[in-house]
């Protein structure tokens, strides 16, 4: 059987549909990256706005923190060129006459005129009173040989009934104490004074020992209060910049 010969109008349509379908599929795949490439672009831009985002996040916590440590130099950078503020009226206008550990009487305004680390212990105190009086210790070994001299260091005693001159000869013996440290005993009621004054409290306990603050208060040349450390375990740093000012 002979096949009959198609039209070739219905030859040539069918081939330029097909290029037709070609060219639409063609199309199609192009728009299917550019769309591709459009979002990537899109995903980019956005991971690139949320690491900015991020990064400016990360430098403003950054200013944050480190904003105290700026504001602490600049007050030493300030306090170089003039004395602290006081924190309150002098102690010397407390006119008791104490016993030092040499058994020497001792009034504080004796003391005027130099810069004065002070704070109230019991030698009883086991843990927390060496401490303290150890950090006490690591200012002044923490000056020059000139600072040193001029640094006085003031440890009243919260225990007069048992730290008797004696004792507290002894407790610095013990304690390796060196510099021009004054160990004072008075009566209950002066300690309290004192105690008062500087914002030191204490309770005695039904054992007979003490719950106590761990105030450590630098005075100026008049007696007067400038830097306190309340708490045993914070940096040594501040409070030693601020006595090398006052003992230069």
């Amino acid at each position: 059987m002979q096949r009959r010969p198609g039209n070739p109008e219905s030859r040539e349509a069918g081939k330029s549909e097909t290029e037709k379908g070609r060219r639409k599929v063609k199309r199609t795949k192009l728009q299917e990256r550019r769309d591709i490439d459009i979002s990537r672009s899109e995903s980019m831009k956005g991971q690139s706005r949320r690491i900015t985002r991020d990064r400016a996040a990360w430098k403003s916590k950054l200013r944050a923190s480190m904003l105290p440590g700026i504001l602490m130099l600049s007050l030493i950078a300030g306090c170089k060129k003039e004395s602290p503020e006081p924190l309150g009226p002098s102690l010397y206008q407390i006119e008791t006459t104490w016993t030092d550990q040499n058994g020497q009487n001792l009034q504080l305004k004796d003391l005027e005129g130099n810069p004065v680390l002070i704070s109230m212990i019991y030698t009883r105190c086991k843990m927390i009173c060496p401490r303290m009086a150890s950090d006490m210790q690591k200012v002044v070994n923490s000056l020059d040989e000139d600072q040193r001299k001029r640094l006085h260091l003031v440890a009243v005693s919260i225990d007069p009934e048992n730290d008797t001159t004696e004792v507290l000869k002894e407790f610095q013996e013990k304690m390796k104490l060196q510099g021009n440290w004054h160990l004072l005993n008075g009566s209950e009621k002066e300690a309290r004074t004192l105690a008062a004054a500087i914002g030191f409290q204490y309770r005695k306990t039904p054992d007979g020992h003490f719950t106590h603050s761990t105030t450590l208060l630098l005075l100026n040349e008049k007696g007067e209060p400038v830097y306190r450390k309340d708490r045993l375990n914070s940096s040594l740093d501040d409070l030693v910049e601020v006595a090398r000012l006052l003992a230069d």
